[in-house]
């Protein structure tokens, strides 16, 4: 299926083609909307409001307002550090109360568990995620509350989240850092100090087409969005969703961003739709990360059949 592509604007009808395939397999196990409400409800959690962040890099620069090395941890002389440990070992929990550890190291546990079955992958991770929460008591409101840190260290390379809990745990939010957390990881493995020094990013169409493509796949996504973005023509322009930072995609309004979401997540699904495409996606996850050039670059070469043309790559 879609294993060719003749020119770039054709990546709209083969995800829409993908998504018919996939919706028509799973149909019949589709929830109700009375499910899907009540799992939304259950789901709930209060909103907290954003905090800065810039863009992780091995090596930070001036305008990351991080400090390199090791994070110290205050705690009172003497005292045991509050600590949790997820079930994989992965994600590492400090501060706060027991109960709210918890819930950040099952979130953070089940989506990656999410993300490896997604991509029939197992889970092979190397750089644990260390997650710092803080109460937020006495600070002034911060615009983002889930910050992803990128630090070197004499071992090896440290992640880190730093999420403020004044206003509870933004699930939005921490989903995102927990996924671009997971693809940096991904992207380091095996990888040594060749990388310091060298700008690392992951742009959000990745993380929000996964998103997307595990809340579709475990029929959780309303599919009517997506075909009112196909019937209507309103996919977001691809050569902008593939060059968007994390500043430009905070600033698009609501209906841009279900765009952007929507079309990165037919991106996403039409790409795992591709011969092999599981384990190209493995592979490209590898190297994404610290991959220093044009993104659609990358995508031929790990997707060949795409067949994207050098005339609409270079738009």
């Amino acid at each position: 299926m879609c294993d060719r592509m003749p020119n770039f604007p054709a990546w709209i009808a083969c995800a829409a083609m993908a998504l018919q395939c996939i919706a028509a397999a799973q149909e019949l196990d589709a929830p109700d909307d009375a499910t899907q409400q009540a799992a939304a409800m259950s789901n709930a959690t209060p909103k907290a409001t954003p905090v800065n962040e810039s863009v992780p890099k091995a090596r930070p620069v001036d305008d990351s307002p991080q400090a390199v090395g090791k994070i110290p941890i205050d705690e009172p002389a003497g005292a045991k550090p509050a600590t949790s440990v997820s079930r994989s070992g992965q994600f590492v929990i400090h501060g706060s109360g027991p109960v709210e550890r918890g819930l950040v190291a099952v979130r953070a546990e089940d989506l990656k568990e999410d993300l490896l079955r997604l991509l029939g992958a197992k889970d092979k991770w190397k750089t644990p995620v260390v997650v710092e929460l803080h109460d937020g008591k006495g600070q002034a409101r911060p615009r983002r509350t889930v910050v992803p840190n990128l630090f070197v260290t004499p071992g090896g390379f440290r992640l880190q989240l730093d999420i403020n809990l004044a206003r509870g745990l933004d699930l939005d939010q921490f989903e995102h850092a927990v996924l671009a957390m997971l693809i940096y990881e991904w992207s380091l493995r095996g990888r040594g100090k060749e990388v310091t020094g060298q700008r690392l990013i992951v742009r959000p169409w990745l993380v929000e087409g996964l998103r997307e493509a595990i809340q579709w796949r475990i029929n959780k996504r309303n599919r009517r969005l997506y075909a009112a973005l196909f019937e209507s023509g309103g996919l977001f322009d691809l050569d902008m969703m593939l060059t968007a930072g994390e500043s430009g995609y905070e600033k698009l309004d609501a209906p841009a961003r279900a765009a952007f979401r929507g079309s990165a997540g037919s991106l996403v699904l039409a790409l795992l739709e591709q011969p092999d495409g599981r384990s190209a996606f493995r592979d490209f996850l590898g190297e994404v990360a610290v991959f220093d050039g044009d993104v659609p670059v990358l995508l031929r070469k790990y997707f060949p059949g795409l067949n994207i043309s050098k005339k609409s790559l270079s738009k």
